[in-house]
């Protein structure tokens, strides 16, 4: 859950988010189907697809995110990015961790399949509204303090 370093910083940084997003070797494969940026932080798209419409409807992560009748699903990941002495850095995850960082513009949430998952509908709607949330907002709200 921290942060990954590398000791040099990636000739094409969309490219290197991409790769970072695909899975081909395991079911569901996975890759990048809208990528944005918004400062050092990364937006994405990324589809989940399965071989079949019943191995996706068998799979317990489908319940937060029915699959389409194709058997494919689409959430949004975040990658929080930075630039060092130690190299290039990121920190990623996906919607249902409920990430502070939440300007996702327009071409990466209009990609995303429904979910039912409750932090990523509270991600999404603070995307769509413009209305980022500091830590110190995001504490706040977690301990019902105003």
């Amino acid at each position: 859950m921290g942060w990954l370093y590398y000791g040099r910083v990636p000739g094409d940084i969309r490219a290197e988010i991409a790769r970072l997003c695909e899975s081909q070797t395991t079911e569901p494969s996975m890759r990048a189907i809208a990528i944005a940026r918004v400062g050092t932080t990364w937006y994405a798209a990324v589809e989940a697809r399965y071989a079949t419409p019943e191995a996706a409807r068998a799979c317990s992560y489908t319940r937060q995110f029915p699959p389409t009748d194709d058997g494919r699903y689409v959430f949004g990941a975040v990658f929080l990015t930075q630039i060092g002495r130690d190299g290039w850095g990121y920190k990623d995850m996906d919607e249902t961790m409920g990430p502070v960082a939440s300007e996702a513009p327009d071409a990466v949430l209009d990609r995303l399949t429904p979910t039912t998952a409750p932090h990523a509908l509270e991600w999404r709607e603070r995307c769509r509204s413009g209305c980022a949330r500091t830590p110190e907002e995001l504490w706040l709200a977690e301990n019902h303090e105003t």
